[in-house]
């Protein structure tokens, strides 16, 4: 006889997440003019979605003409960006041969030490983990963990050095500071074609992709 109850099963036992969705929230600790009409524009929101390695990053504007996404497919290391302002759908496509074109305009984080705080964060196993930004001359901590399943995640980030899934975190967009931070993971059926970009958008050269989200971060 199995006995299913939560005080039978080992201590060990730990759900793991192959699929589903993260929701974040978003907030900009640094910004100063918080009342203002421009700040409402700003997301307060990011639904991540993933299954077998490849994730979509949403995200979430109260204008619903706005739209800021990112999809990657951490096995072949290919990454889409799109954006919508409203009068245009654009995206662009960046691979392991021009990542570094992308990366070149994002600050640099690293480990700062080896050092590593084990802890629980949405009940999951995590870690804390130190960084630092040589540009911003800062260091900060990021909670992230292996339980959420996504094989090379960061590749095409600023956290490359970072293995596991990050759950609470903060990064400089552009002159913009955002701070990231997981409320709930759900395990869902997610559906591939989540990782398709919509015919809608039309393709446009990594520059001019680069000098369109700069001048749209600009503005706040």
């Amino acid at each position: 006889m199995v006995c299913d109850l939560p005080s039978c099963k080992s201590d060990s036992y730990e759900k793991k997440y192959d699929q589903g969705e993260i929701t974040y929230e978003i907030t900009y600790p640094k910004y100063k003019r918080k009342e203002s009409i421009l700040f409402k524009v700003l997301p307060k929101k990011m639904i991540t979605t993933f299954k077998n390695n490849c994730y979509k990053n949403d995200f979430v504007f109260t204008n619903e003409a706005l739209s800021l996404t990112i999809i990657s497919d951490c096995n072949k290391k290919s990454t889409t960006l799109s954006y919508s302002d409203g009068a245009r759908k654009k995206f662009t496509r960046v691979n392991s041969g021009n990542i570094n074109q992308l990366l070149e305009n994002l600050p640099n984080y690293k480990i700062s030490s080896q050092k590593e705080e084990e802890l629980k964060f949405l009940n999951l196993s995590s870690k804390k983990t130190e960084l630092k930004c040589q540009e911003e001359q800062t260091k900060f901590n990021i909670i992230s963990s292996s339980s959420i399943l996504i094989e090379n995640m960061n590749w095409c980030t600023p956290f490359y050095e970072v293995e596991d899934a990050m759950l609470h975190y903060q990064m400089t967009q552009f002159g913009l500071n955002m701070e990231f931070k997981a409320t709930e993971i759900n395990q869902k059926n997610i559906n591939e074609e989540e990782f398709i970009i919509d015919e809608s958008f039309q393709y446009e050269s990594l520059d001019e992709y680069i000098n369109a989200i700069k001048m749209f971060f600009s503005i706040f």
